[in-house]
């Protein structure tokens, strides 16, 4: 079964490009890929521009997108972020990355991963 997820990314003439992610659309997963490995305006545009996404990987080149097996449609840009065609996980890089799920508000994603830094920092400090 999929987690789907949308993702999408404000331009700098503000039109916003999205697109959908079939697989593993959760925090844990996806959230943890973007934010990490897509956590520029630059590399987040560049992950979205080839279309809607299969299966999101930590590298663009080992992302599976649709349109490589399919017939997909690219998306129109939109005006605003509550446009986006909604899933389970949304995620939008409006110069950081925000999540929105079940309560429907937007929430900085980075919040979901400061316990993991500062457990990964007290790990550090007691190893020396």
């Amino acid at each position: 079964m999929s987690t789907r997820s949308s993702i999408a990314v404000r331009k700098n003439d503000n039109e916003i490009l999205n697109v959908s992610c079939h697989w593993d659309g959760y925090i844990e997963h996806n959230g943890k890929l973007l934010i990490h490995h897509y956590n520029t305006k630059e590399k987040a545009l560049k992950l979205i521009r080839r279309g809607d996404i299969s299966s999101l990987s930590d590298n663009i080149d080992k992302t599976i997108y649709q349109n490589e097996y399919m017939n997909d449609v690219k998306r129109k840009p939109i005006a605003d972020f509550d446009d986006m065609v909604l899933f389970e996980y949304n995620y939008k890089f409006d110069d950081m990355w925000y999540v929105k799920y079940s309560d429907k508000d937007w929430h900085p994603l980075q919040n979901y991963f400061l316990t993991e830094v500062r457990k990964q920092k007290i790990k550090e400090i007691f190893k020396k």
